[in-house]
């Protein structure tokens, strides 16, 4: 995440060149750029933010052709462009419309775009400009309920017949089931790994009466994206745009601290009632492991004080002990010796 709190866009990490500690995110032996490293933690809370911040630059990705139109580039990863689509500059905060979506010889539309500023003072976007569709545009996002918990099931009777229609297109997320993670989830006998809190690292708070302990536990989770859109071939085209979203911005989820996230299933295409019930519905399940962290903070001990009292023992002498019951003492008074004298 940069300073400003935004997300890396999926293509920047192909121009580490210009970072000043590129040298040490390289293998000197061949070049390469080494593994990305984790820059903070994060959980499922922040999970469908960072989805939702990473498919908007996704799909509003903007190259301009430069040399000829400034206003004239090409949007490739964009689900789908109409003209009248709005664009939002984040750098310059200015706005665009989509005038002209260029087609080919087959009548199709392309990825290529023309695009006006919404005032006459608006300048074209530059190639590192990062740009997002209009709230009303692009693919949506949401976070809901999972169906089992609303009581709403699919419809066995249910019908669903393409039709002419506006495109619309949606992507809710849902967490199904989170648990301890395990070493093994194929394994016969599964063994849950850090089933309790894990001591970290204890760390200076900068107060020299107080300290700070920080703990971690592994989660596995599945969650799920349930997609809809108008017709069954639009829903159809989405998933596979998903999956592609998925591969190429899977780096930045990771490098902002989701530990894994791996593509599980797809669910059953049957129609669904109730919910988006005049949509196409299609459902990817995902595996995602995180690690809960927490931290505590506690009051360093400068002294300790310590109260002390002698105690003498003492036992009896002159008696005889029975083989069973309680001893029984001779006729003799039992004498009464302090250990200590």
């Amino acid at each position: 995440m940069w300073p400003d709190g935004n997300l890396e866009r999926f293509d920047e990490r192909f121009v580490m060149g210009v970072d000043p500690q590129y040298a040490n995110q390289v293998d000197p032996e061949n070049g390469r750029i080494l593994k990305q490293q984790y820059s903070r933690n994060a959980t499922l809370a922040d999970l469908p933010d960072f989805i939702n911040a990473t498919l908007q630059t996704y799909q509003a990705y903007f190259i301009p052709q430069g040399y000829s139109d400034s206003w004239r580039g090409y949007m490739p990863y964009a689900h789908r462009l109409e003209p009248g689509m709005k664009l939002f500059n984040i750098r310059t905060q200015a706005q665009y419309t989509i005038d002209e979506v260029v087609v080919d010889r087959h009548g199709d539309r392309t990825d290529e775009v023309l695009l006006s500023g919404a005032t006459s003072d608006a300048d074209p976007p530059e190639i590192s400009d990062t740009l997002i569709f209009d709230k009303d545009c692009g693919v949506k996002f949401s976070r809901c309920t999972p169906r089992s918990t609303e009581g709403v099931d699919h419809e066995a009777t249910a019908e669903r017949k393409d039709t002419v229609s506006a495109w619309e297109a949606w992507i809710d997320y849902s967490v199904l089931e989170e648990q301890p993670a395990v070493s093994d989830p194929s394994a016969a006998q599964r063994m849950k790994i850090g089933i309790k809190p894990l001591y970290r690292e204890t760390v200076e708070t900068g107060d020299p009466h107080l300290v700070e302990e920080r703990y971690g536990q592994w989660f596995d989770a599945r969650v799920r994206f349930d997609l809809w859109g108008a017709t069954g071939g639009q829903v159809e085209d989405l998933v596979y745009w998903f999956l592609k979203y998925f591969k190429l911005n899977h780096w930045v989820l990771q490098y902002n601290g989701i530990q894994q996230m791996l593509f599980l299933r797809r669910g059953q295409d049957q129609p669904v009632g109730i919910w988006r019930s005049r949509l196409y519905h299609r459902a990817l399940d995902f595996f995602v492991r995180t690690e809960h962290q927490f931290s505590a903070t506690f009051r360093r001990l400068d002294h300790i004080n310590v109260s002390v009292r002698l105690r003498q023992d003492r036992f009896m002498e002159e008696y005889e002990a029975a083989l069973t019951g309680r001893p029984s003492y001779t006729g003799l008074a039992p004498t009464i010796r302090y250990i200590n004298e």
